[in-house]
């Protein structure tokens, strides 16, 4: 049975840390999600996310779903390589290009499309196979067609995968972290059923406001030297240490209230509070509070 689009593809959940347990690792390219498909009535590129059709955009990427046995539908990212490393600004030029600007740009800026997941082969609807099975059957369909057709890097080892997020070389090319695939599982179209963790790096900074209230506060607002960046949410912890320094300040630290580039509200803090954060190395940077270090406020 041919598969309706647009198809509601599976999502990932961030997490800080590898799990442990029964998982394939796969890595987590700088791109933008695409579907690749043979229909009967000819091939087919979408945008995963939105279900956009960008088929008339990507000539290079409708010619390779040419190649593929009619009704495969593959998930996966497609990615445009320049000066060493995945370009994902080049690849979004591709997407938002005019239909008009395509045959220039496939051959200026020629895209790859790097599977990680079959939906459907010959017709038949496989995403109610598990993990392993989808993973061999897309290594059979791949390996006779080629680049610009690729499958994504798999591990079954952790540490393997650790070593992935803390290579310089694959961060420098655009790969921009790693995901988590349960061994076992079923394609969670529509939902997080997968897991994300991206690189970052501890370094020592200043929390200047807060978002929330002050018995509850939710979020950190971080200056990082060159910019304020908002953290991600605050753990149980965290909140409760920072709604009792703002309860022992007598203020609630409710002095006044500032804004952040992208209009986020929050409450300056009543002074500066040293904090140790995790701050993501990839385009796609993410500050999480490690530490509240009020013992080196001035």
């Amino acid at each position: 049975m041919p598969l309706p689009f647009p198809v509601r593809v599976a999502l990932a959940e961030p997490v800080t840390d590898l799990p442990v347990g029964d998982y394939a690792w796969e890595w987590k390219l700088d791109g933008h999600r695409l579907l690749l498909a043979s229909t009967e009535t000819g091939p087919l590129v979408h945008a995963g996310r939105s279900g956009r059709d960008i088929t008339r955009l990507f000539p290079d990427l409708t010619a390779v779903a040419e190649q593929l046995e009619v009704g495969t539908v593959l998930d996966g990212e497609g990615v445009v390589h320049h000066n060493g490393r995945i370009d994902f600004g080049a690849m979004q030029s591709r997407a938002l290009a005019s239909p008009r600007r395509a045959a220039k740009l496939a051959r200026t800026l020629p895209a790859h499309f790097v599977a990680f997941d079959v939906l459907t082969h010959r017709g038949q609807d496989r995403r109610g196979w598990p993990y392993h099975r989808r993973r061999a059957l897309l290594e059979d369909l791949v390996a006779p067609v080629g680049p610009p057709l690729q499958i994504m890097p798999m591990t079954r080892e952790r540490e393997q995968a650790r070593a992935w997020l803390h290579d310089e070389d694959l961060a420098a090319a655009g790969v921009e972290g790693v995901l988590c695939k349960p061994w076992a599982q079923t394609y969670p179209g529509g939902r997080r059923g997968w897991l994300k963790i991206r690189p970052s790096a501890p370094r020592d900074a200043v929390a200047v406001g807060y978002t929330g209230r002050a018995r509850a506060p939710a979020r950190l607002i971080v200056d990082l030297g060159d910019h304020l960046a908002l953290s991600t949410p605050l753990s149980v912890e965290h909140r409760h240490l920072l709604a009792q320094a703002l309860d022992a300040s007598g203020s609630g630290g409710r002095a006044e209230t500032a804004r952040l580039d992208d209009g986020t509200v929050y409450w300056r803090l009543p002074r500066p509070l040293p904090v140790e954060v995790d701050h993501g190395t990839t385009r796609h940077a993410a500050t999480t509070v490690r530490r509240l270090r009020p013992d080196l406020a001035d």
